[in-house]
């Protein structure tokens, strides 16, 4: 009767190959939660962008409220759908730094275009921030009211 001790072959491999599931399951959870990390980063910042755009519109009083809301895409309040402008476009170039990352959209526009309404005086502000994540655009959308003073 032989007294061998140790492993033989079949059970080494056994171990490497448990060890190496273990390994790659370990780093797709990293991988993941790094990923999820970036994404909830982009989010915060797009949407605290977004959140200053808001209040810098409500601070300044933004637009004029003359008899009708000038509707030119010059004054960075009224953008068309498809546009992106950089964060600290005009009027906005003392409130936001300049970020490449993120672009925006602002669109205001009165509730009601009838001078008899309480709604005349009331402005709808619509804020999307704009990012590229993975190759895929992602947006944020804040909306909120202002009253004239």
């Amino acid at each position: 009767m032989s007294d061998r001790r140790g492993y033989s072959l079949i059970e080494v491999c056994i171990a490497i190959f448990v060890l190496t599931i273990g390994i790659l399951g370990a780093y797709s959870a990293f991988s993941f939660s790094l990923n999820s990390v970036f994404h909830a980063r982009n989010i915060s910042v797009a949407t605290n962008n977004a959140r200053l755009l808001v209040e810098a519109v409500r601070l300044k009083n933004l637009p004029p409220w003359a008899a009708t809301f000038p509707t030119s895409d010059e004054s960075g309040l009224f953008d068309a759908p498809g546009a992106r402008r950089a964060l600290n476009a005009p009027p906005f170039q003392l409130d936001l730094p300049a970020d490449g990352q993120f672009s925006r959209r602002v669109h205001v526009e009165r509730l009601s275009g009838d001078s008899n309404s309480y709604q005349y005086n009331i402005a709808r502000i619509s804020v999307t921030v704009y990012w590229d994540e993975k190759g895929a655009e992602k947006q944020v959308q804040v909306k909120a009211f202002h009253r004239q003073p």
